[in-house]
């Protein structure tokens, strides 16, 4: 039996490398797009890699054709100063390929919309989602805030500031609340969104257990490390400040840590209907296992590490049994 093919697009990246098993676990044949081949390959040799670049339309379109689903993960945060003009451009082009390759799905992994003071990535997010559902493509869109695991930048950029500064001035906007969410859950969520039994655009929030302010996490992972923060509360000091002096201490890009700091600055709860009433409010990973498993997989050279990846598969599999989602072959 032939199976139906699902599109990867950032299959190398920090959540492509984990949906790539969620999505085999759910039955598809999964081809990634990589720029190459010769890179990408040697961290997961059993796919099916097609070498291409998201912005050469006729490579694009190749590289769609045949695909069911297409699962879009691409983003160029803090690449350069217009990068979000960039990834609406890189997104309608995309709707437009997949049209005309007669892909039947597009499921994307946005970012939760604040209702105000929202950044800059988090409106190019916002754009690039809408730009995805408006096409004639059927998209659904997937909200989430920090996705925990070793190699997520977020996750990097709060362990490193917990590790690195034994003494912490808090911001009043570190009182702002997330929910973060396990990468085992987000990848089973984008496996099930490929199978949902929608013919229409959607939109969903991905929300973890626990709703927490950042404060809180930062409390958590010092719990998780051993290690001690002083806090001190100051009156005032911006997201823009903030970021230079973390930007200084993080193993994450300095541009990426800019943009992400800044997006600090809102609640980033959930506003919408989450994914998680279409399996009637599945157990989700703790908040606090999710931190531990992301610190012990550090220990793995490739990633994901064999215990998460047996843990996301076997996660989707009860998720989609659980829904009786539908063959889309």
């Amino acid at each position: 039996m032939t199976l139906p093919t699902v599109l990867l697009v950032g299959a190398s990246g920090f959540i492509g490398r984990h949906a790539s098993v969620a999505l085999a676990a759910a039955g598809f044949h999964v081809r990634g797009l990589t720029r190459s081949v010769s890179r990408s390959q040697p961290q997961a040799p059993n796919l099916d890699w097609f070498e291409g670049d998201l912005e050469a339309p006729t490579q694009l379109e190749r590289a769609l054709t045949g695909a069911n689903v297409a699962v879009y993960l691409y983003h160029s945060i803090g690449t350069s100063p217009d990068y979000a003009e960039r990834e609406s451009r890189v997104a309608h082009d995309f709707q437009r390929a997949a049209e005309r390759a007669g892909v039947g799905r597009i499921v994307y992994v946005g970012g939760v919309v604040p209702p105000s003071a929202i950044s800059c990535h988090l409106e190019s997010r916002r754009r690039t989602g809408e730009t995805l559902r408006s096409g004639a493509v059927p998209a659904i869109e997937l909200r989430a805030s920090m996705i925990i695991g070793h190699q997520s930048a977020s996750f990097r950029m709060m362990r490193d500031l917990a590790i690195r500064v034994p003494w912490l001035a808090l911001p009043p906007w570190l009182d702002n609340e997330a929910c973060p969410i396990s990468i085992c859950d987000a990848a089973a969520a984008i496996a099930l969104a490929c199978r949902l039994p929608f013919s229409a655009s959607a939109c969903f929030e991905l929300p973890g257990p626990e709703c927490l302010s950042h404060r809180q996490l930062l409390a958590y992972l010092t719990g998780s490390l051993g290690t001690r923060l002083v806090e001190r509360r100051i009156a005032a000091i911006s997201p823009r400040i903030a970021a230079l002096g973390l930007a200084a201490i993080a193993s994450v890009d300095s541009a990426l840590v800019r943009e992400l700091v800044k997006g600090l600055d809102a609640d980033l709860r959930p506003t919408g209907p989450t994914l998680w009433a279409q399996l009637d409010q599945p157990a989700l990973r703790p908040l606090r296992q999710a931190i531990v498993d992301a610190l012990s997989d550090e220990t793995f050279a490739i990633s994901p590490a064999p215990e998460t990846r047996r843990r996301i598969a076997n996660k989707t599999l009860e998720w989609l049994e659980r829904m009786h989602a539908p063959s889309i072959a």
